[in-house]
């Protein structure tokens, strides 16, 4: 198990931004000016297979190891990627509540032997490979939020930024681990629903709360 090459904003850094929850049917952007503390952090347009970053580094250290973490839910779907579609597993691992945020952690595998295809703008929206899309729908209010997302200084104006890992360009059996910082759910929320594109919603998630 190996931790997402491409994580693009730590939980730590959102939270530096003082970014407010909102609860809506479309990604929260959070807009980056010069001086704000995410001016430096990078589109997530692209997917990286490059060795571990400094970002790989920060966003363990905040969301903690997953190597122990149990399975709590499952979905097999099937992944639009360059050269065809690629049948994979997405497993959520962690649904974390916070005052400040939601945390989710989750791994994307194969679903055989074989190294699956995933460099997809299935989660996102061309040219961006990362994974805005998930949701997470409070089953009390039905309302869903999704991943927050920014503005990144420089840019063209577009919320080419996401708090949440880019697809990596692939996957094997034992598949990659990656995060995604949302806004807070509702006090005493105890299970959400999970929607990723493309998959079966994985419906009753546990909530921890932090």
């Amino acid at each position: 198990m190996r931790a997402s090459r491409a994580v693009v904003l730590s939980a730590a850094a959102l939270l530096t931004l003082g970014v407010a929850g909102c609860s809506d049917d479309s990604p929260s952007t959070v807009t980056s000016s010069a001086g704000s503390s995410s001016a430096a952090v990078p589109s997530s347009g692209t997917s990286s297979a490059k060795g571990p970053s400094a970002a790989d580094a920060a966003i363990a250290k905040v969301m903690g190891s997953s190597d122990k973490l149990p399975v709590l839910a499952t979905s097999r779907g099937s992944l639009k990627a360059s050269g065809g579609s690629s049948t994979v597993v997405a497993e959520i691992l962690q649904v974390m509540r916070s005052p400040q945020a939601t945390r989710v952690t989750w791994r994307l595998k194969s679903a055989s032997s074989t190294t699956a295809n995933t460099k997809s703008f299935q989660f996102a929206r061309p040219p961006l490979f990362d994974t805005r899309l998930l949701g997470l729908v409070d089953p009390k209010t039905k309302s869903t939020l999704h991943p927050y997302t920014f503005v990144p200084a420089g840019g063209n104006g577009l919320d080419n930024g996401c708090a949440c890992s880019s697809l990596p360009d692939s996957v094997n059996a034992a598949g990659t681990v990656l995060y995604a910082v949302l806004p807070p759910l509702p006090v005493g929320t105890s299970s959400v629903n999970v929607t990723l594109p493309g998959f079966t919603t994985m419906t009753g998630v546990k909530v921890s709360s932090s």
